[in-house]
């Protein structure tokens, strides 16, 4: 039903839809980053965090990286690290507002092309609500996603507007458009292909007639996409390029080509089904492999070539059902699995364009007399209306499961099964959450399901790491990179553990292996900078820190290492500029926080000094050496008795220190608590002649009464202090308690 309404109503309706689409996704707004692809896009790429720079730009324009090249996307996450830094909230706020503008896109395309404002209005709502592209949205590494379908939506917009009324300009507009997308990702390299679909119906371009003209009409637009199609050849190249070089594309050897066949055929059923009952979505489904069932491939070949039998047999009559099948055909083709890229079976993400051809085909078999029947039109409303709020409900389930890793694996866990990488990024949350047993119980899941998965060895390495076990985490670091000899930041991980284990020779020859992978990496540059300074080559160090900070300027362990640098030579107002950067840059950086709270100490400024160790401390509490400082810090600027705690778990470490055994007991002493006096003691056997020691026991003494035992440990002091005037003055005074003690009380008669 083509229906002529104004342009305020058009545009209300696509406020409408945005503000539907919004409704069930606003609370990604409150979700953090996933430990699934957005460590490549975002949180530990340190390009991408750098913000927009001429430098970046150049890098997104160069790079296959994370498999693809898309420079657009990687500008993209550019700009939202400009303007948000690494709050999430506003990288989600950018892929949402993209899906919703995509949403407003589908109806103002289909409105244009067929005329139809409430069918249009239908399907784009239907691809706004749909639980399936969820994953698009709440993943910001899928902004490639959103951000592609965006350009690919205006590209066919353009094109409408182009067969309405060609012209140079126009047709440049469609290419200009589509160029944009394929810079955002490869998956619209299908425009030319949804145009000519879109030449049959709705603009129907290939009119009625006998075979040979109908067969010049097609050949004609074909010649009229042909910069369209060298263009989406080109990026077919590019993309098969990168993801060659990457390791992404599986071989043969990996899943035959009968595999790949029957998965595919298997997925375009699946999908659909899943389309129609949006049930059991999952962050990744595993590829079933050669245990695929032949039956039902067979059997979904027989439902995809009878339902395609069916559109071209009632293409004259119904031209929707064919195109609209089609697209989801076409549409999917890239990522169907035939060019296996990665080990999943399917995933939701793949169904963000395709599924518009079956919103169509479903939307358009709609009866047009049903629309004219007062009954059967409410019906027909109310039924959509039903979806449509269904949809809605499993849209806001489906995106509060991308809440974070641990919500989201732990879902995938319970509807999938055999689940390797789910496991694996289940036990990533939990080492991020400090979980390391259950972390190490998780890695050792996936390993026991795909005993060859590099990640899951990496990342098994760096629990046991943490957990003391650094002779394990070395085995399985090295496992890792023998699969993997390419992975740089894991050649930083074995390194940061050889050094641990004082191989401070293989340590830098993996430092080094990892710069010959990436000159720029800043964990290797830090990593050796750190290296080198323990070893006193200095200016070797600052040259490593200044490079990170070339490439990386808001990285705070370079900002650190260069204020270490500073400080030991005496330069402690650099120094503290450079530790106000780090932690400026990383709030949550323990080293960062104790190092100013040294600074700020030297300075006298004790209240800015507890502040920052305290910080610290926080941050890392099983640090005692921090503790101590802490303590001290307390004991002779704050409150000695929260100082007693810090104090005594640094001397539980090291019992023979006499020095902060002292400071303990002193701390107890100032808060009044009684064993001052034995550690006063303890302190006084390990070191004689300790004649603070003796000063502050006899003063404990001669507070409590004890005036005698007072007296000794004073005469120690004095003994052992000649100087002490103060433990001369006590002494006496203690002395004349002594003797006034001693005189007879007077009485009377």
């Amino acid at each position: 039903m083509r229906t002529e309404l104004g342009r305020n109503a058009v545009l209300g309706c696509a406020v409408a839809l945005v503000a539907a689409t919004l409704l069930p996704y606003l609370q990604v707004l409150g979700h953090g980053f996933i430990n699934y692809d957005d460590t490549l896009y975002v949180t530990q790429n340190y390009r991408v965090q750098s913000g927009l720079s001429l430098a970046g730009i150049r890098w997104a324009f160069r790079t296959f990286y994370a498999a693809n090249w898309h420079p657009l996307t990687w500008l993209s996450h550019m700009l939202d690290c400009t303007l948000y830094g690494m709050a999430p909230v506003g990288h989600h706020a950018t892929s949402l507002l993209l899906h919703a503008a995509n949403t407003a896109l589908v109806f103002l395309v289909f409105r244009r092309g067929t005329g139809a404002f409430w069918r249009s209005a239908l399907v784009a709502a239907l691809f706004g609500l749909h639980p399936l592209h969820v994953e698009s949205v709440a993943w910001i590494a899928e902004r490639k996603d959103v951000l592609s379908t965006f350009f690919l939506l205006a590209a066919i917009y353009s094109y409408f507007r182009y067969a309405s009324k060609p012209g140079v300009l126009s047709y440049l507009a469609v290419v200009v458009f589509f160029i944009l997308g394929i810079m955002a990702k490869a998956m619209v390299v299908t425009l030319p292909f949804l145009l000519l679909l879109l030449d049959y119906w709705p603009l129907g371009r290939v009119r009625a007639g006998n075979v040979p003209s109908r067969v010049r009409r097609w050949v004609t637009l074909l010649v009229e996409k042909a910069p369209l199609i060298l263009l989406a050849a080109l990026c077919a190249g590019i993309t098969i390029l990168a993801q060659g070089k990457s390791g992404a594309v599986k071989t043969l050897d990996t899943f035959t080509f009968d595999v790949r066949f029957a998965n595919a055929l298997v997925s375009y059923g699946g999908y659909l089904g899943k389309t129609l009952w949006p049930a059991r979505l999952a962050a990744y489904y595993p590829h079933p492999g050669a245990t695929i069932s032949l039956g039902l491939a067979a059997s979904a070949a027989l439902f995809l070539v009878g339902i395609t039998a069916a559109a071209l047999a009632t293409a004259h009559r119904y031209p929707w059902l064919i195109v609209g099948w089609l697209w989801y055909l076409g549409a999917l083709l890239p990522v169907v699995g035939i060019v296996q890229v990665g080990d999943q079976a399917v995933a939701d993400r793949y169904t963000y364009v395709p599924l518009i051809g079956i919103f169509v085909l479903l939307v358009w078999s709609i009866p047009e007399r049903w629309l004219g029947l007062p009954r059967r039109r409410a019906m027909v409303t109310g039924g959509a209306l039903a979806w449509l709020v269904l949809l809605t409900a499993c849209t806001w389930v489906q995106a509060s499961r991308w809440r974070d890793s641990e919500t989201l694996f732990a879902h995938t866990l319970k509807v999938t099964r055999g689940n390797a990488v789910a496991h694996c990024g289940l036990g990533d949350a939990y080492l991020q959450q400090g979980r390391l047993d259950e972390a190490i119980r998780q890695f050792r899941y996936a390993l026991d399901i795909k005993p060859l998965y590099s990640d899951a060895h990496n990342n098994l390495a760096l629990a046991l790491a943490r957990q003391g076990d650094l002779t394990g985490a070395v085995r399985h670091y090295r496992e890792a990179l023998r699969m993997e000899p390419n992975q740089a930041l894991w050649h930083c991980n074995l390194a940061a553990v050889l050094n641990k284990q004082g191989n401070a020779e293989e340590s830098r020859a993996q430092y080094e292996q990892a710069l010959a992978l990436d000159a720029d990496l800043p964990e290797a540059h830090n990593g050796l900078g750190s290296l080198l300074l323990r070893v006193g080559q200095v200016d070797a160090a600052t040259a490593h820190f200044r490079q990170t900070l070339a490439v990386s300027p808001n990285d705070a362990v370079a900002w650190n290492g260069l204020g270490t640098i500073l400080f030991r030579e005496g330069e402690n107002g650099e120094a503290l500029r450079h530790f106000i950067k780090a932690v400026e840059f990383d709030p949550q950086s323990a080293q960062a926080h104790a190092n100013l709270a040294v600074v700020y100490a030297r300075d006298g400024n004790a209240a800015r000094a507890i502040e920052h160790m305290s910080a610290a401390v926080r941050l890392e509490p099983t640090n005692v050496q921090n503790r101590f400082r802490l303590g001290q810090l307390q004991l002779r600027h704050g409150d000695p008795s929260e100082a007693v705690a810090h104090i005594a778990a640094y001397v539980q470490t090291d019992p023979e220190d006499v020095a902060a055994r002292y400071d303990l007991a002193l701390a107890m002493s100032l808060s009044g608590r009684d064993e001052a006096a034995r550690v006063f003691e303890e302190v006084l056997r390990l070191d004689p002649s300790h004649g603070d020691a003796w000063y502050n026991l006899g003063i404990l003494c001669a507070r409590q009464g004890r005036l005698e035992e007072a007296q000794r440990h004073l005469e120690k002091a004095v003994e052992t202090a000649p100087d002490n005037a103060q433990a001369a003055e006590a002494l006496s005074q203690v002395q004349r308690d002594l003797a006034q003690r001693q005189e007879p009380s007077p009485t009377e008669d």
